[in-house]
């Protein structure tokens, strides 16, 4: 299974603050600037946003790893520091040093479409809720729990942009009622679903490649 799911770059037109939102997806990114060396670094998995600091005239070029990949962090950035790797000799080094796992992969696809209760996803996957539990905290850092809240909060925020009522948002995601939905935007996105369709880019995040 290939472990990247999207290539992208950044150069920004002026020095700027962007906010990013969790999207249960990390970037392995390189940051070039004027008379600096290149910089090398992975942005981490996170359950709330953080602010992005751009300057005018650096260019950030990344790599988005499929949600559950599992990387080979030191290994990888010590074969990128070698010299002259052009594009292709990087993305050979990256997928050397990153796999998925069918199992991990599987979870992580149940969670998300089904939103149940974690016992109710370890049932229909056959497995006990410890091994469940197992498999993704290995793989990820991160337990099924971290993962279905992601998934809901990120489904019920897609839903925004069809103007469906926050009611019935609510329900079509899994929450027990709108101010459990609200209390979940503020913890994931740091604002109310209200303000989150208000707020230039929050939608337009909600498009990249990224776990649901």
């Amino acid at each position: 299974m290939n472990t990247v799911a999207h290539h992208w770059r950044f150069a920004a037109e002026k020095s700027t603050e962007v906010a990013i939102l969790p999207d249960g997806c990390r970037d392995l990114i390189l940051s070039v600037a004027p008379n600096t060396a290149p910089e090398w670094f992975f942005s981490a998995l996170s359950d709330g946003p953080h602010v992005s600091r751009s300057r005018i005239g650096v260019q950030m070029i990344g790599t988005r790893f499929s949600p559950g990949t599992v990387i080979n962090e030191g290994r990888l950035l010590q074969a990128l520091s070698e010299k002259h790797l052009d594009e292709t000799e990087q993305q050979s080094r990256i997928l050397e040093n990153s796999q998925r796992c069918l199992k991990v992969q599987e979870c992580l696809s149940c969670i998300a479409e089904s939103l149940s209760p974690i016992p109710s996803v370890a049932s229909e996957l056959g497995v006990s809720v410890r091994s469940l539990q197992r498999v993704v905290s290995d793989a990820t850092g991160y337990s099924p729990v971290y993962w279905r809240a992601l998934a809901r909060v990120r489904k019920a925020a897609r839903q925004l942009q069809n103007a469906t009522p926050l009611v019935e948002i609510s329900v079509n995601a899994g929450f027990s009622d709108q101010s459990h939905m609200n209390r979940e935007f503020q913890r994931w996105f740091g604002v109310s679903p209200s303000a989150f369709a208000e707020t230039p880019g929050f939608l337009e995040q909600l498009q990249s490649p990224a776990y649901c």
